[in-house]
Parts: C-alpha cells; structure tokens; sequence
C-alpha cells in the first residue's frame, strides 16, 4: 500500500456536477462545481490529492454516476438512511465556503461520511498509539475500510507485512 493521503469524497450528481475533497481528519482540499466535468476528468481531478477510500452521497438511493465512481476508485460508499435534508445539509456545511447549492451538497455528503467514520478513525488512532504503531495509521485504515472482515489487531499485522515488504 503507497504512503498517499488518504481521502474522503463527496458527490452531487446532475447537470451541474459537484463534488469535495477531504482529507481522513474532515480538513477541506478542494470543493468544486462544473457543467463540463466529465467522469474521466473528475477520477483524474480527486486522484491527483491522494488515494480515496470514502464517496459520500446526500441520497439514500445511491444514485448511478456515485455508484460508479465508488467502483472505480474502490472506495467505501457512505449514504444516509434517507435523503438529507436542506436543513441537515446547510448545518454539515456550516462555516465552509461554497459557491452554490451543489457544492453545499456535495461538501455535505463528505462532512456527512467523516462523522459517520468518526468514532471506527478514533478507536484506531488510540489503538495504534497504545501500541506504539502511529505510523501504520493510513495503512490500517484503509484495510479496515475495504475488507469489513478484519479486526483491529489484524489489520495491523497486515499493515505491517506490507510495509515490511515495500523496504525490500
């Protein structure tokens, strides 16, 4: 696994695309919209900032272009149980700058997946710092986030045995 940053992303959909790019601790990178943004374009946009484990949408029926994003980049899909709401998505994206509603969506949707990851990111951190193993904090993040089989101690092994044979 490379040392990139890892990334949450949000997604709004439609005529008019937005999307945001956080990093794993909810810090913005980029929020953007655009009419002329195509799939390719927006895949190579998002990867340029590091690797993404999370696509967020605001909708609780995952709408086909996010579903299709998630499988390309081989992230996590975050959703709510039902659609967010005007008023829950302006109090996720209170005190960031947006331009327009779909970025607003689109930040919401990321703000939305960090909180819901929040508590399983913390309990890592304090897990690896018990253990002395900081450094292995990406690594065991991601592996936990893609293979929902895992347990805490054993990512960690993984993390390990990978970065053991990355030195060689």
């Amino acid at each position: 696994m490379q040392n990139k940053q890892l990334l949450i992303v949000g997604i709004d959909p439609g005529t008019t695309l937005g999307y945001s790019v956080l990093d794993i601790n909810a810090n913005v990178i980029e929020i953007g919209s655009s009419k002329l943004l195509c799939f390719d374009s927006l895949v190579a946009r998002l990867t340029k900032f590091g690797k993404v484990v999370i696509v967020g949408t605001d909708k609780q029926k995952t709408p086909s272009f996010v579903d299709r994003l998630k499988r390309k980049l081989g992230a996590k899909l975050v959703r709510p149980q039902e659609d967010l709401k005007v008023a829950e998505k302006n109090r996720l994206a209170f005190g960031y700058t947006v331009k327009n509603n779909h970025e607003r969506d689109a930040l919401s949707s990321a703000v939305f997946s960090y909180k819901k990851l929040k508590t399983l990111f913390s309990r890592i951190d304090s897990f690896l710092g018990l253990c002395d193993k900081g450094m292995y904090g990406n690594q065991v993040k991601e592996l936990l986030l893609r293979k929902s089989n895992l347990n805490l101690p054993l990512a960690l092994e993984l993390a390990e045995g990978n970065v053991l044979k990355e030195k060689k």
